[in-house]
C-alpha cells in the first residue's frame, strides 16, 4: 500500500526563486537557504519516512496569474530540502517524479500558499 502526504507552505515561491527571476545570485542565496529549510522542516516533522520514490505535486495558490513552470522550479530549493531531511536519498529523475502541477487563482491579494502532495510510488 502507498502512502501519501499532504503539506502546506504559506506562501509561493519568491520571484528571485522562479524560473523568470533576473535576480542577481547574492539576492537568491537568502530566499534559497529559507525554502531549504522548509523542505528539510516538512520533510523530518511532516514525512518523517524513507522512501525509495516519490511523485511530488505542487498546487499553487495566488492572487496573480503567474506561470505554473515558473513557480515549480521555483520549488527547486524546496525539494533539495526534502533530500537533506533523507526522506528520498537524491532528487534524480529515477527518485523523484514530477506530478501534473495546478495553480488556483484566489479572489483576495494576500491569499498564497503552496499544497505539495508526496505519494509514495514502488
Amino acid at each position: 500500500m502507498s502512502r501519501s502526504w499532504r503539506l502546506v507552505v504559506g506562501a509561493i515561491p519568491p520571484a528571485e526563486l522562479r524560473g523568470n527571476s533576473r535576480a542577481h545570485w547574492g539576492k537568491k542565496n537568502q530566499p534559497r537557504k529559507d525554502w531549504k529549510q522548509s523542505g528539510y522542516d516538512h520533510g523530518m516533522h511532516d514525512v518523517g519516512a524513507v522512501l525509495k520514490r516519490i511523485r511530488i505535486t505542487y498546487t499553487f495558490y495566488h492572487w496573480k496569474n503567474i506561470d505554473r513552470d515558473n513557480l515549480a522550479i521555483g520549488m527547486k530549493s524546496w525539494q533539495d530540502g526534502l533530500v537533506k531531511a533523507g526522506v528520498v536519498p537524491d532528487d534524480s529523475p529515477d527518485r523523484v517524479v514530477i506530478g501534473e502541477h495546478q495553480f488556483v487563482k484566489q479572489a483576495h491579494r494576500g491569499e498564497s500558499r503552496t499544497e505539495i502532495l508526496i505519494e509514495e510510488i514502488q
